[in-house]
């Protein structure tokens, strides 16, 4: 896995396409599937792996109330 830190200044909503997305932070992991929907928070630091065939779409959320 990779890691990955959520530097932007937004949320971020991803809807996963195709493929899997495991998500992994400190001790827990979660696995998101073809229709899964997830919001990555502003800061989120954490690792990421993505499977073959993997594809998704992103949208960058600005200023999202918390």
């Amino acid at each position: 896995m990779s890691e990955f830190l959520n530097n932007t200044a937004s949320d971020e909503a991803v809807q996963v396409l195709g493929g899997v997305l495991t998500l992994e932070s400190g001790t827990s992991a979660e696995q998101f599937g073809p229709g899964a929907v997830l919001v990555i928070p502003e800061g989120f630091k954490g690792k990421l792996h993505v499977s073959n065939g993997y594809h998704a779409l992103v949208v960058r959320v600005p200023n999202a109330a918390h």
